[in-house]
């Protein structure tokens, strides 16, 4: 579903317990050519590279420009998945981590370009991976643990043609879910265990209509971690605004312990992000909360609640106002 964005990124900072910045010196030990270099707690490697203005660092060989830099092995390379330009003519390609061939859930990075020159770089690289990539489970064995874990009566392979088109868009057949196999690391995912080689499916469940993505362990058959996948469930979270007082505003629930402020009730929809102190939109992340009580003011992220409360109150005057004019119109036609 196509989404609205009204106002709602905003550029905060990063958390100053989780993250180091290096500038001058220091950042030129990481890169000669670096003028900021930027870390965090869940890799090693740079979080963000700014490069000097006087450098000119092509981008012809891709991620293999910051090999180096990010400390990578002859096991870990990258692949091509989307290149953006925007409104200033920049070039934006981001690239998927692979080690030994297997991709590496979340290791992402993005090369910012112009006329060919490396401006800067973000992204995570989970470096000094070190692991089998061989699964003691094969794929039909690991499916049947994930649906034992779902647990629904009904899926959509075995639904009807029309049942199939109309949750999913198109017709899927008999055809039980194929499995990827994906190394999952322990950062960002809420699990305690180290990083995993895991099988990941895409579930689609009909009754109860239910969609998940399950990964699970490709030794030990254990799920490590599931993802809603119908993310539009909207409820109300009580804010902290850093302008507003205490408010009432719509988020999404993924789960009884993951909220997210984005909102589909009004209009296409409306969502807060975060920039993480940069100013690049492909790497904007969710605000995230885990008790739906919004009250963080680190780095100021309570102006985040007063941009997302207050746009939803914004577009429901827009909404109303609309209804009315059409109403009027109708009435006088």
């Amino acid at each position: 579903m196509k989404k609205l964005i009204l106002g709602c990124i905003l550029v905060l900072g990063m958390n100053p317990t989780r993250a180091q910045v290096l500038i001058g010196a220091s950042a030129q030990a990481v890169h000669p050519s670096a003028s900021e270099v930027r870390f965090d707690h869940r890799s090693a490697a740079p979080l963000f590279i700014k490069f000097e203005k006087s450098s000119f660092i092509s981008t012809n060989a891709g991620m293999d420009v910051l090999r180096t830099t990010l400390n990578a092995k002859p096991s870990d390379r990258w692949t091509l998945i989307r290149s953006d330009r925007d409104e200033l003519g920049m070039m934006h390609k981001r690239y998927q981590q692979y080690f030994n061939n297997i991709k590496v859930m979340t290791g992402e990075y993005i090369l910012h370009e112009s006329q060919g020159r490396l401006i800067s770089a973000n992204g995570m690289f989970f470096e000094n991976i070190n692991m089998s990539t061989s699964p003691i489970l094969d794929e039909s064995q690991a499916l049947q643990l994930a649906l034992n874990n779902i647990g629904a009566t009904k899926y959509l392979w075995q639904s009807s043609t029309m049942e199939q088109e109309i949750l999913s868009g198109h017709a899927h057949g008999d055809a039980y879910p194929h499995g990827e196999l994906v190394i999952l690391p322990s950062q960002g995912f809420g699990k305690s265990s180290g990083t995993s080689l895991c099988w990941k499916y895409d579930i689609y469940a009909v009754e109860p209509h239910e969609r998940w993505s399950v990964f699970v362990d490709a030794s030990t058959g254990a799920i490590i971690f599931k993802e809603n996948k119908i993310c539009t469930i909207n409820v109300n979270g009580t804010a902290s605004t850093l302008y507003s007082g205490t408010q009432i505003m719509q988020v999404d629930s993924l789960s009884a312990s993951s909220f997210r402020l984005r909102d589909n009730s009004r209009g296409n929809g409306v969502e807060t992000y975060d920039l993480n102190n940069g100013t690049n939109y492909a790497a904007a992340v969710d605000f995230t909360d885990t008790d739906n009580i919004w009250n963080t003011t680190t780095n100021m992220d309570n102006a985040a609640y007063d941009a997302h409360w207050g746009t939803q109150k914004l577009m429901t005057i827009i909404l109303v106002r609309i209804a009315a004019a059409v109403m009027i119109m109708r009435a006088q036609s």
